[in-house]
């Protein structure tokens, strides 16, 4: 072969690699329209939907004392029997024994409202800065005569 028929099929390959990039690129602009001209089309119909609902203009309207006093009772009442309900639900979440999902976790210790533990003579409470720790003492103890001392140990410190 000579060099003029390897630059042919050189050039017959880069034309036919060029045609197949080309009607790919072409491809991804048409999806990438059709995509945007959803989309629009969705805002679109989200404003309609959101201007529909403001259509509707808002009105000042005058009351007779005896309207005022007849809708204020009846948010007074609405009001009461929310609270009745509330407190209802309120007394069966209280009254319900909790519910252990994992036989695992039986027995085991609930962490309080602190991230720590309370136990009979002292409580714990931990956040990610800090420790807390709390221990009853007796009356006759004074503050001078408590002396604590505190230090880390685990994973992590070096002790």
């Amino acid at each position: 072969m000579s060099v003029n028929n390897y630059d042919k099929v050189v050039k017959d390959t880069f034309y036919i690699h060029a045609k197949t990039a080309r009607a790919e690129l072409e491809k991804v602009k048409k999806e990438k329209e059709d995509l945007e001209k959803r989309l629009k089309d969705i805002q679109q119909r989200k404003e309609q939907e959101r201007l529909a609902l403001d259509i509707e203009p808002a009105t000042v309207t005058e009351l007779t004392d005896q309207e005022a006093e007849k809708m204020r009772q009846d948010i007074e009442q609405k009001s009461n029997e929310e609270s009745e309900t509330a407190e209802d639900d309120e007394m069966e979440t209280q009254t319900a024994e909790p519910e252990d999902d994992d036989p695992k976790e039986k027995g085991k210790l609930k962490p309080n409202s602190g991230n720590g533990c309370d136990l009979e003579n002292y409580r714990w409470t931990q956040t990610l800065e800090e420790v807390e720790h709390n221990v009853e003492a007796n009356k006759q103890v004074s503050h001078q005569r408590v002396n604590g001392h505190c230090r880390p140990s685990g994973i992590g410190y070096l002790v």
